[in-house]
């Protein structure tokens, strides 16, 4: 499957202010470097304080600051290498809003990521009481007066695991009732967004999901719509990647692709624009097959042949 949604920077200008105060506030940064000499605070802290003490003088790190206008980055690494992590939130702010314009993203607290040079930096900070395997990669906590976010600048994918957990965040903050195909989807399709050259790159492969749709048989698109978190899918492994799988090639092709068929398209109208009715309806109690009748109208049986199709073009 090719790229798609190549976007202008300058048509989403309104929705990546963000993202433009974030890098005029790098600037600064840049200009005036670990002025504030920022400290880890809250459970980050107490943990610091336990590595502190066993710790020589000579290796405690310098931190840098970072603020944009919706996030702060505190990090034991340079300006140059915390700096992604800013453009890398706000831009999935961005994209966020791309799809539902009318959302909340505002959650009401702050938003404080911490960002590790290495594992070891992030080993010293942990919380105690963290899942062992969240160990490797990053974790996000609501704390009571902010959410707080860390991760381990060193991996492939730094960010990966905790901007999919920040966009459930923004999916529970607007539709706190939304259909789980729907809420793993919008973090798949939001998590998968790059900047690069200029544009906004959205709807771009995910290498593993592809392989999940092309290597094993397919779960029937009416049981991923009306699936619930205690479905029998995540009870194992494959199933559950199967699941999430199928949920984003289903949204991708809803925001992306090009219907083949009024049987499949309905009669009303363009299809990622029902999106935010068809939320609507989880809100409002609506039993998830007939919120996909009424919110979205698309044939089942039809549309899963097409989205085979889809996952190879």
């Amino acid at each position: 499957m090719s790229a798609k949604g190549l976007t202008s920077l300058a048509v989403l200008a309104p929705i990546l202010s963000g993202l433009a105060i974030a890098w005029s506030g790098l600037a600064q940064c840049a200009a005036l470097p670990q002025a504030s000499e920022p400290r880890p605070k809250g459970a980050i802290a107490q943990a610091s304080k336990r590595a502190k003490s066993t710790a020589p003088k000579s290796a405690a790190p310098r931190w840098v600051e970072l603020r944009s206008q919706n996030f702060v980055v505190v990090s034991d690494s340079t300006v140059a290498a915390a700096a992604p992590v800013v453009q890398n939130f706000e831009l999935a702010r961005a994209v966020f809003r791309n799809l539902f314009p009318n959302a909340q993203v505002n959650p009401g607290r702050a938003f404080v990521i911490y960002a590790f040079r290495d594992g070891r930096g992030f080993a010293d900070h942990q919380p105690a009481e963290l899942e062992p395997s969240l160990q490797r990669s990053g974790y996000f906590r609501r704390e009571e007066d902010k959410h707080l976010i860390a991760l381990r600048l060193d991996l492939a994918e730094p960010f990966r695991s905790v901007v999919h957990e920040y966009s459930h965040l923004l999916v529970a903050l607007n539709y706190p009732h939304a259909p789980q195909w729907l809420n793993e989807a919008i973090a798949e399709f939001v998590t998968a967004a790059q900047l690069a050259g200029g544009k906004l790159r959205l709807g771009l492969p995910v290498p593993h999901l592809l392989r999940a749709l092309r290597e094993h048989d397919w779960l029937p698109l009416a049981e991923i719509v009306k699936a619930s978190r205690n479905a029998d899918f995540f009870k194992e492994e494959k199933k559950a990647e199967r699941f999430r799988a199928e949920s984003w090639i289903l949204l991708h092709y809803l925001e992306l692709g090009q219907p083949r068929t009024d049987t499949v398209r309905g009669q009303q109208g363009q299809l990622a624009s029902r999106l935010p009715h068809y939320l609507k309806l989880f809100e409002r109690g609506e039993d998830p097959a007939e919120a996909w009748r009424h919110g979205l109208a698309l044939d089942l049986d039809a549309l899963g042949p097409i989205l085979q199709e889809y996952s190879f073009s």
